[in-house]
């Protein structure tokens, strides 16, 4: 968190941990958790393992510091179970119909109740539309088996709320945010009913890149200026109000001005006007990354545009006006030893 505490910070860096720590663990872990937040002070002996320059050691570890140290053990096992699972869930979906417009599939063999939220966010992320996961519950009252679950949309969709969606079809049952809910109380034999509403339903929804941005800009248009003003307005962005999110167009650029970098050699960055342009993960199917892999001369060149987030990188006290590249549009390449187009 660099010391910024904000809604933002705490948003992306604290509650996922607490998440993962509610979603998986102990019941003793939980409750030592609750004591820390209400400021219970204990302390605990705890044997740190040894390093290359230090042997182990026991130290007295505040409640604070093992809530914290334990939570983020929590989210780690929680993250090696969500991968686990989806790699299983992505196999089941590449062999169901590509023309359903949402993912919804029986996952009671797979998937544990507490991780059906979060895996069906990668899910929608990894097959770009939305997605129901689903499990089978015993209803004790009636001792009738039904579905209960989890949906998902995707980033950037073209569907407002799905939540809506889902509960227009009269026969989903969707509870909780727009566009992340709970599905309940679905009866077993009505899943594929459902399915060809929601198929009809949206059948003329496309699901494609579209972006809401503040503003549309040509590279020569960007300024420091224009970083340093949006990027002040971090500590009243959360939930509700987004970050600011810029389209810049024509930029081109040759090989030689690009960096790629990272443990898996897919960062792509480059500066222009000392404004860095960064973009992380990437990954084949990304149009730039492929450019770059396939370019043969350092002065082949680029023509490109980007929608991305602005903000300022602080390290070793140096502040940087960056953008951070959320996708990209390669407009036109060219090969420098021909001069023409490919």
């Amino acid at each position: 968190m660099s010391g910024k505490i904000n809604v933002h910070n705490v948003q992306w860096y604290i509650t996922p941990i607490l998440n993962g720590m509610i979603r998986i663990g102990s019941p003793e872990e939980k409750e030592l958790l609750f004591r820390a937040f209400i400021e219970q002070d204990e302390f605990f002996e705890y044997k740190k393992r040894a390093t290359k320059d230090k042997p182990a050691e026991t130290i007295q570890e505040s409640i604070y510091d093992r809530a914290a140290r334990l939570c983020k053990n929590a989210k780690s096992r929680q993250d090696k179970q969500k991968e686990k699972c989806v790699s299983q869930i992505a196999e089941i979906v590449q062999n169901i119909s590509k023309e359903d417009k949402v993912v919804m599939i029986d996952t009671s063999d797979i998937l544990d109740n507490g991780l059906t939220g979060v895996v069906a966010i990668k899910i929608a992320e990894m097959f770009n539309k939305p997605c129901i996961l689903l499990n089978k519950f015993l209803d004790k009252k009636t001792g009738k088996i039904t579905y209960g679950g989890s949906a998902r949309n995707i980033d950037h969709s073209p569907i407002d709320s799905f939540k809506d969606i889902v509960n227009s079809t009269n026969i989903l049952d969707g509870r909780g945010h727009a566009n992340a809910f709970g599905i309940v109380d679905l009866e077993i034999d009505k899943k594929e009913e459902a399915m060809n509403r929601l198929n009809d339903i949206l059948q003329d929804v496309e699901y494609d890149s579209t972006y809401r941005v503040d503003f549309i800009m040509d590279i020569d248009d960007v300024s420091i200026k224009i970083i340093t003003d949006l990027a002040r307005l971090e500590d009243i962005i959360g939930q509700g109000i987004e970050e600011p999110m810029l389209a810049i167009e024509n930029i081109s650029l040759t090989k030689k001005q690009f960096e790629i970098f990272g443990k898996n050699e897919d960062t792509i960055s480059f500066v222009i006007d000392e404004i860095k342009y960064i973009q992380f993960k990437c990954k084949e199917g990304n149009q730039l990354y492929d450019w770059l892999q396939n370019a043969w001369d350092e002065n082949d060149s680029v023509v490109f545009n980007i929608v991305g987030k602005p903000s300022i990188n602080e390290y070793n006290g140096v502040r940087t006006p960056q953008i951070i590249i959320e996708d990209v549009v390669v407009v036109s390449t060219n090969n420098s030893d021909d001069d023409e187009e490919w």
